[in-house]
C-alpha cells in the first residue's frame, strides 16, 4: 500500500487515525500498520490461536465444570505434544480457568482443542 494520506476532517485529524488511499478508498490504522503478509505461493499467511475446551472440578464443592480458553497468537502451528505446543496448551487452561467463578479449580482433561487461524 503506497501513496498513502492522513484522514483530515474539518481541517483536523481524523480522531481514529484513518488514511486515504490513492483510489480515495479510506482504510483503517490496522490496515496501514498491519499489512498481510504473502506466502512464497502467493496466498495469504495467518496467525494461529489454540482454542481448546478444557474440564475442572472444584475441590471444596466437588463440582465439575468445563471451560473454554485461548492461548496466544502464534504465526506456526506447532505439532501435536511438540513443547510449544504444551506451552501454547497451558496459556489455554489458565485462560479458561480464570473464567470460572472461584480460585480452586483443578485442571482434569481436555474436551475439545482446534486451531483458530487469523
Amino acid at each position: 500500500m503506497t501513496n498513502l494520506t492522513p484522514l483530515y476532517i474539518d481541517g483536523k485529524r481524523d480522531s481514529r487515525r484513518r488514511y486515504v488511499t490513492s483510489t480515495g478508498e479510506i482504510i483503517s490504522r490496522r490496515e496501514h500498520a498491519i499489512p498481510l503478509k504473502e506466502m512464497p505461493t502467493g496466498g495469504k499467511r495467518g496467525y494461529y490461536q489454540l482454542q481448546g475446551t478444557y474440564r475442572f472440578h472444584h475441590t471444596k464443592y466437588r463440582e465439575h465444570a468445563t471451560s473454554t480458553g485461548y492461548s496466544t497468537a502464534d504465526d506456526v502451528m506447532h505439532p501435536y505434544e511438540s513443547p510449544n505446543y504444551l506451552i501454547l496448551r497451558r496459556q489455554a487452561i489458565m485462560n479458561a480457568a480464570a473464567r470460572l467463578e472461584g480460585y480452586e479449580w483443578k485442571y482434569i482433561g481436555v474436551v475439545e482443542e482446534n486451531w483458530l487461524l487469523w
